[in-house]
């Protein structure tokens, strides 16, 4: 067999059907949980500030503590992104370098193929890969270890089952409820489950296919 059709054999053999269900029979209270981006927290004050990649300006406006003049708070605010993010995914795994991570991504054409991906953090550094095509899935987790020892590697879905909630889907919603194995090609331990549920809007030009 040549290798083009091998590979082609090899990619079938992870995809798996999606489950359209009128409603999903799962709680997703955690999307109305939400944070500050990454670098944003409150300083000891109780003021929010910026941990990295903060305006120069900034100096100027707080004492040697480091509290923000209370006059300087509103033009401060207009300088940094303090919005609320609200939560798109609730999960569990014992996937390697995983201690987190509440949000995922959404692109793609809707009339060719959906990628979702969670996102990674300073203390996470495996992310979920769902990639959903017609009524078919893939999924997959990318690791990208710290180690320098340790070359990043993809763990392929050994088993799995994901269900969407067709209604919402056609509203341009993303709900769904997953339950994956994976296999732990890296460390030949047992496999690597994760499970949970996740929800996301779908932008307009997704839906639309441009």
């Amino acid at each position: 067999m040549a290798s083009s059709e091998r590979s082609i054999v090899e990619n079938r053999a992870y995809e798996f059907a999606v489950r359209w269900v009128d409603k999903l029979d799962a709680n997703f209270e955690f999307t109305k949980e939400w944070t500050y981006p990454d670098d944003i927290h409150r300083n000891r004050f109780g003021q929010l500030v910026c941990l990295s990649n903060c305006p120069p300006e900034l100096e100027e406006m707080r004492d040697e503590a480091g509290k923000v003049f209370p006059q300087f708070l509103p033009t401060l605010y207009g300088l940094i992104d303090t919005s609320h993010l609200f939560y798109s995914l609730e999960s569990e795994t014992n996937a390697p370098d995983f201690l987190e991570s509440h949000f995922v991504t959404v692109s793609g054409n809707r009339g060719e193929e959906v990628c979702v991906r969670s996102a990674t953090n300073v203390v996470t550094h495996s992310s979920l890969n769902i990639r959903i095509k017609a009524s078919t899935f893939s999924e997959w987790i990318d690791f990208g270890s710290i180690v320098p020892t340790t070359d990043k590697h993809r763990f392929e879905l050994r088993h799995g089952t994901l269900e969407i909630d067709r209604g919402l889907w056609e509203r341009g919603i993303l709900r769904a409820k997953f339950d994956f194995r994976f296999d732990d090609t890296l460390f030949h331990k047992q496999e690597i489950p994760w499970t949970g549920r996740l929800n996301q809007e779908i932008t307009e030009w997704l839906l639309r296919g441009e």
